[in-house]
């Protein structure tokens, strides 16, 4: 009796759970929270088995919406200081059936109140066969803090999938491309990383790259080898779950040699530039003879039909690497004016063709400019401080100071 007790509830749950969210007045709360390096993400695992159309206007414009699609609604609060915020509806599982191909999403963003709202922008991805299509990063501006945001999601073709729907205040997350990689430190979050950014080493069970992040490391004649580099998981996300420390989610990393500049010889297994992978859950440790130079770590989450491995994690290692070592080599060939500077600064350089980096204090990598020739350098996006930055030309480095006011 009590197990006919408890199945009747979780029917009942569910059925709550999906119908509660068939209009705009019944929309689903999702709160934002802090996920490491990924910052303030709101974000919900959804399930589209049971929805039903609803009839709030205005409909959407895109993505094959029309009055019998069925949706599931959810509202945000817009954080303090924010106006602008990125929408995701991402890491869906794969179904394989002769009439289902893909997941197709489309999501609407709404501004207003109930009975009295107003589209802000709409957005979908069609994918292609057997890959799903994710929206990532489409970014609606102008919005006030305190302010509630609605969210209308739904699937192009109607069909039945569980899926993440999300907002985050970063709009953009350099660490997701290899050629602009964050310092190594204490913490990572691949969350709201892309698919397929670099080749796989076809190791470590490692076949497809699905949301790769990269953090990048320097190795000297003074450090203790075999460089060790452990990565634990603290949070991780499983469609239709999410749990501390999960069995059954996986990471996979590997070392690449870094050239400082782009991300030739990053991804794949070629040995010039490759120097191993691991693959595990909860603890997962890359120990490997490294010469001295700069590496990066690409981390990517393991992959399976429920969706790939989305988590927040903690670093340690065997090494300690400084934003000192930039100071020891500060000389007198990077040549910048302004400097302080407010909105843009040049370079006088005896190259005729160098690449340009500009590193924060922390160590992160926050510009780059290729190809640079003596142009004007805009800086309206940084924040005041000091910033230091390189040069590297095919004979030579350089090292500078940048004061921003």
């Amino acid at each position: 009796m009590k197990k006919i007790a408890f199945l009747l509830s979780g029917i009942l749950l569910m059925y709550s759970l999906v119908y509660s969210q068939e209009n705009c007045a019944n929309a689903l709360e999702i709160t934002f929270e802090e996920y490491s390096t990924c910052g303030q993400i709101a974000i919900t695992n959804a399930n589209l088995t049971g929805a039903v159309p609803s009839s709030d206007l205005p409909f959407p414009e895109c993505g094959n919406y029309s009055d019998t699609t069925n949706d599931l609604w959810y509202c945000l609060t817009v954080p303090e200081g924010v106006n602008e915020l990125a929408f995701h509806v991402i890491n869906a599982q794969m179904i394989y059936t002769p009439e289902i191909i893909n997941f197709k999403p489309g999501i609407a963003v709404y501004t207003g109140s109930v009975g009295s709202l107003n589209l802000q922008d709409c957005f979908y991805e069609e994918g292609d066969i057997f890959a799903n299509g994710e929206i990532r990063f489409r970014i609606v501006d102008g919005l006030t803090p305190g302010e509630t945001i609605y969210l209308r999601v739904w699937d192009m073709d109607n069909n039945e999938f569980p899926f993440y729907v999300a907002a985050s205040v970063r709009t953009e997350i350099p660490e997701h491309n290899c050629e602009t990689p964050a310092l190594l430190t204490s913490g990572g979050c691949n969350i709201l990383a892309p698919k397929g950014t670099i080749d796989a080493p076809e190791e470590c069970a490692w076949n497809s790259t699905d949301n790769t992040i990269y953090y990048y490391f320097n190795v000297t004649s003074e450090n203790t080898q075999p460089i060790i580099i452990e990565a634990n998981y603290v949070f991780c996300f499983e469609n239709g779950s999410s749990t501390e420390n999960p069995a059954e989610t996986e990471l996979q990393m590997a070392i690449y040699k870094w050239n400082e500049v782009d991300c030739t010889g990053v991804g794949g297994s070629d040995e010039s530039t490759y120097f191993g992978c691991n693959n595990g859950t909860g603890t997962v440790s890359l120990s490997s003879q490294l010469d001295p130079g700069s590496y990066i770590l690409a981390i990517d989450g393991y992959s399976t039909l429920t969706g790939n491995s989305l988590c927040t994690f903690e670093f340690s290692t065997n090494f300690t690497y400084s934003i000192i070592s930039f100071n020891n080599t500060l000389n007198s060939k990077c040549n910048i004016f302004p400097n302080p500077t407010t909105n843009s600064f040049t370079i006088k350089s005896e190259n005729t063709s160098t690449n340009v980096q500009i590193f924060n204090l922390n160590g992160k990598l926050v510009k780059s400019i290729y190809d640079y020739s003596g142009e004007n350098i805009e800086i309206t996006d940084l924040q005041s401080g000091i910033y230091f930055v390189k040069l590297t030309s095919k004979d030579n480095v350089s090292i500078g100071k940048l004061v921003v006011e």
